[in-house]
This record gives C-alpha cells, structure tokens and sequence, in this order.
C-alpha cells in the first residue's frame, strides 16, 4: 500500500518535471497552447488512474490494506522494542561510564561494555559485569618478566575504585583488561 502510494508521488513528479522541460523548450505560438491541453490531460489521467482503481476495487479491500499494514507495523515495533531495550540501556550506560572515566583519567584511553539492567521506575542500576579495556599513554618502565607466575597484577586500582563508586557494585563484575 505504501509503495503504490509512492509510485504515484513519484509519478507525478516526474510527469510535472517533463511537462515543465517540455513547455520551456517549446516556442509562444499556437502549438504551446494545444501542447499545454494534451499535457494537462496526461496529468489529469496520472492523477486520476489510482482513485479509480480504488474505486473499482472497492473500499473493503482499501480499509483491510490498511489495517493489515497498521497491525504488522505496531507488532514490529512492539518486538523491536522489547527485543533492543535491554541492548539500547547497555550500550547507553557503557557510553556514559566511558565519558566519566574519559573526564577522569584524561592520560587514558578506555573501551566499555556494560552488561546490565536499568529499571526506570525505581531509577536503580544493576550490574551483572564490567569489561573495561585500558590504553595507557604514559611512559611505562619494562616489567620484569616472571615465567613462574602467570597472575596479572592489576595496575589500574584507582581506575577500579572509581568504578565501584559509580556503579555502586562489587570488584567482582569489573574486568579490568589492556588495550594495545
């Protein structure tokens, strides 16, 4: 229904952009004035063409048309809606964390993924995990190497306590990780 109906603008437009290139390519004598009825007819007939076929169709299948495509449309946003929400909170609150600690830390770089719930009713935040990714611009000396222990020491705990302060959550959900 919505396609037919932009076929038809788009009809018309294009009708109304070779009637006006035709009419200033042609010459002021008789021939524009029967030029200019002959296109006005065309006009007419594009304009006319789909109100007729509507009418011939009847008004029961227009309004049926219509409602199917009203109650496809609504579903899909329904869906869309319910589908994205959680995604769209996430994504939202990883931007925010990443500008606070962007204000923060301005020697770093930071990459976020929240993963979470927000409820809008209670204005509460609930934290199932935080990955952050970290680029240091400082200059760093050369840790030495130690083949026996493979634990990472975590450098960044004042990148960490901010973390939990704003996101008033445990050291648990924040993965803290070292971007190259």
């Amino acid at each position: 229904m919505l396609a037919a109906l932009k076929e038809w603008v788009i009809c018309i437009s294009a009708i109304i952009i070779f009637i006006t290139a035709v009419e200033m390519i042609l010459p002021n004598n008789s021939l524009k004035k029967y030029a200019q009825f002959v296109f006005s007819i065309i006009l007419t007939v594009a304009i006319v063409k789909p109100i007729v076929g509507f009418i011939s169709k009847g008004s029961d299948d227009f309004t049926e048309q219509i409602k199917k495509y009203i109650s496809a449309d609504n579903t899909y946003k329904t869906v869309q809606k319910e589908v994205n929400k959680d995604d769209y909170t996430n994504k939202e609150i990883s931007i925010s964390v990443q500008r606070l600690l962007n204000q923060r830390f301005t020697n770093k770089d930071f990459k976020v993924d929240f993963t979470g719930s927000f409820n809008r009713e209670k204005y509460t935040l609930t934290t199932k995990e935080v990955k952050v990714g970290i680029k240091d611009h400082a200059i760093k000396k050369i840790d030495k190497i130690d083949l026996q222990n493979d634990k990472k020491v975590d450098n960044y705990n004042d990148v960490r306590n901010y973390l939990k302060e704003i996101l008033k959550t445990d050291d648990s959900r924040i993965k803290i990780y070292e971007m190259e």
